[in-house]
């Protein structure tokens, strides 16, 4: 079989607020850090959160997440939307992956960005592998694997709206018609 081994080597932490650094700077600004018993992180059934009233409209709010883009409520209590950047040195990257890899093949990049509202329901080892294999191979093919029946699109386009689908879906089944997390994912091809 001549297939390319997708490899993930880096992934940005989910920025949370019970993460340290975050929960200080959000309670120094005066907002609150909600956090469950860890079982319940763990699992997934739940998160920590940033708790604030807006007094306006005298209701609680919540948001699952330490820095954030458009959440204006939280901007007052210390949620920020000030990335924490990372630098990969991909020459490096490539000369050791190169090195490590007996067939010969090229080694290639691509970026991918996606909300949490998609990661809660396509795990990063399963979006490498459809979106690696939608890059870079050309065919349809489907298999098992690690209990869930993946689809490797010809299209990359197709194989995006697919992981878009996965989630809604999985929103659905979780939480009903009336809410579900913003779902979006972009990629890019490194040259």
């Amino acid at each position: 079989s001549n297939k390319k081994k997708v490899q993930l080597i880096y992934e940005s932490r989910e920025d949370k607020p019970h993460l340290h650094g975050e929960k200080e700077r959000i309670e120094e600004c005066g907002g609150v850090v909600y956090i469950p018993p860890q079982n319940s992180m763990e699992s997934g059934h739940d998160s920590s959160r940033v708790i604030v009233i807006d007094r306006e409209r005298g209701q609680q709010l919540s948001l699952a997440m330490s820095r954030s883009l458009g959440d204006w409520s939280f901007s007052n209590f210390g949620v920020i939307a000030e990335p924490i950047i990372d630098v990969i040195d991909l020459d490096k990257v490539k000369t050791t992956s190169a090195a490590k890899n007996t067939c010969g093949e090229d080694v290639n990049f691509f970026v991918v960005s996606a909300t949490d509202g998609l990661l809660d329901y396509v795990t990063p080892d399963v979006l490498g592998e459809i979106l690696g294999r939608a890059l870079y191979e050309n065919s349809f093919e489907t298999m098992q694997g690690r209990n869930q029946h993946l689809n490797f699109f010809h299209h990359t386009s197709s194989a995006l709206e697919e992981m878009v689908l996965r989630a809604a879906q999985g929103w659905y089944n979780d939480m009903g018609p009336t809410y579900r997390d913003d779902i979006a994912i972009a990629v890019m091809k490194i040259l």
